[in-house]
């Protein structure tokens, strides 16, 4: 048998897929553009400053996107197989489990190591201007793609114990979040605790990716290269030990096992409440089934509102530890208005994903066409997604405003004359704007998840397809203002994101309604027809 052949399979049938031309492309095309950008506003600097400050974004935002591609490309291609029964189908021949994990790596993230590798030759513009080293070029690259591959191997780790989409996401994330995030807090609130105390290598930072980033420049490289090397080093074992583990836990995992806990056991009764088996939700289940079926399908699962007010208490308790570590540096207009942004994002991501998750698997796993031949209209089962939606995030929404409009009280008292008119467009825009962003994403949401190739992908394309349009149209009226010279302030800038913002609301909001309405029925029955990409389905093709 050939080495790794379903790593070469992959390979070669990636070749010849019009997604990794289109992948290398558009990512190339995007550095391009942000550099050209750049060069415009930094028109009258200095050579050297200009390509240091090309060099420094363009850094940041690829190894940001390497960080998280974990997230979006391999959180789920092994849970996948396991929905779908397939997997076991690989280990009846003489596959083992390294030779499936780095298939499926390859094929997962083929695209996500093309997309970072056609950014590389823009890093080298920085570098023929002056100002950013050979070293720093050959560093920055090197993190870059050391933070890729361990964005990937923490995705398929995951994706080999869960089995459920979302689990695989979610859990990805926090992963991700926890060691690039978690451990440096945890470090500096353990040496914040003891001023004296100075560790020379903190052992929080040494597998965060913007800790290896930091060291990368020749500034700090200069006074610690063994840190930059070590930190490298670490993040990289780590990711073949994830990928080891995921080889030798896989064949054990594809196969259901009935739960050894036993009947009275902790892990029974987790799965009772997990499942709603009282005679309490049994009455709760009739209730939703006598007003909406499509509403009880969605709301079986009784503890998402659970989860969605546990998230809120979790962001309490740091805004609490804050609090108490900083005292009065924590308490100023800028923390407000951070807290704020934090809170309205985390809800647009949350309802982005739940909106789109049930018509997303159902559609995957042909439960949809089943729906559809019955008696139950597409307006029942919109309506039935309202219903579920509300039951989860009206009350969370609702303390959401009801904190912000307290954090914009204390920021207003304690402003006057025009920052205190700064201040109040600023926190209105920003609710207003995630009041009639989330009404634009419950229809998007629903129709990328009844179109998506991939359920996982299906509120990604959703919240690019809701954000992305106005803050690149905003940029581009910017770069102009900046050439032109003919630029406003805060005030214009801030009209136009509005405005922008509230057409393109209103311009996917309807269009995917109308979609919705129109051609639920046909894009339900397209589960086994090609499916089309983003800019094939905006495109109308």
């Amino acid at each position: 048998m050939k080495f790794l052949p379903i790593v070469i399979r992959e390979l070669t049938v990636a070749a010849r897929r019009k997604a990794t031309h289109w992948t290398r492309m558009l990512s190339a095309t995007v550095a391009v553009a942000i550099t050209a950008w750049m060069l415009s506003v930094m028109a009258g600097s200095f050579p050297q400053e200009t390509s240091k400050a090309i060099f420094g974004v363009m850094t940041a935002m690829m190894t940001l996107y390497c960080a998280m591609a974990g997230v979006r490309f391999t959180a789920d291609c092994l849970s996948a197989e396991r929905r779908e029964g397939t997997l076991g189908l690989l280990f009846l021949t003489n596959l083992r489990g390294h030779d499936v994990v780095l298939g499926k790596l390859v094929a997962s993230s083929l695209d996500a190591f093309y997309g970072a590798l056609a950014i590389v030759p823009v890093l080298g513009l920085p570098l023929l201007m002056g100002g950013v080293t050979l070293g720093e070029f050959g560093r920055m690259s090197l993190v870059a793609l050391n933070a890729l591959f361990f964005s990937l191997a923490c995705g398929m780790l995951v994706s080999t114990v869960a089995r459920s989409a979302h689990v695989a996401v979610w859990g990805t994330l926090l992963v991700l979040i926890l060691v690039a995030g978690g451990l440096p807090a945890l470090d500096a609130y353990l040496v914040g605790k003891d001023p004296t105390s100075r560790s020379v290598f903190p052992w929080g930072y040494i597998l965060c990716p913007g800790y290896t980033y930091a060291l990368g420049f020749d500034a700090l490289y200069r006074r610690s290269a063994w840190q930059f090397w070590t930190s490298l080093g670490a993040t990289h074992a780590l990711a073949w030990v994830l990928l080891g583990f995921a080889s030798l836990i896989l064949p054990r995992m594809w196969q259901d096992r009935p739960s050894s806990s036993g009947r009275g056991g902790v892990g029974h009764r987790i799965q009772l409440w997990l499942r709603g088996n009282s005679p309490s939700d049994a009455r709760f289940r009739r209730k939703l089934l006598d007003r909406n079926a499509y509403y009880w399908l969605t709301s079986r699962r009784h503890w998402k509102p659970a989860v969605a007010w546990f998230a809120l208490v979790v962001m309490a308790a740091i805004w609490a530890w804050g609090w108490h570590r900083f005292k009065s540096d924590w308490t100023n207009e800028g923390t407000y208005f951070m807290t704020g942004i934090i809170l309205n994002f985390i809800i647009r991501v949350a309802f982005a994903s739940e909106a789109s998750r049930q018509l997303a698997e159902d559609h995957h796993n042909g439960a949809l066409e089943l729906l559809l031949s019955t008696p139950l209209t597409v307006s029942e089962i919109l309506r039935g997604q309202y219903l579920s939606l509300r039951r989860i995030f009206l009350g969370p929404l609702v303390f959401i405003l009801l904190i912000e409009t307290v954090l914009f009280i204390a920021t207003i008292k304690t402003q006057y004359g025009s920052d205190r008119s700064m201040w109040i467009c600023l926190w209105l825009g920003m609710i207003v704007m995630t009041l009639i962003d989330l009404g634009a994403l419950f229809w998007v949401s629903q129709w990328m998840g009844l179109t998506a190739r991939q359920p996982n992908r299906a509120s990604a394309n959703s919240l690019a397809l809701v954000f992305f349009p106005p803050w690149a149209l905003l940029a581009l009226i910017g770069m102009a203002s900046v050439t032109s010279h003919t630029g406003g302030g805060w005030e214009t800038f801030f009209s136009m994101w509005c405005l922008f913002g509230l057409i393109n609301d209103f311009v996917v909001g309807a269009w995917a309604q109308m979609k919705l309405r129109e051609e639920f029925r046909t894009a339900a029955q397209r589960r086994y027809a090609p499916q089309k990409g983003l800019l094939e389905i905006l495109a109308g093709k």
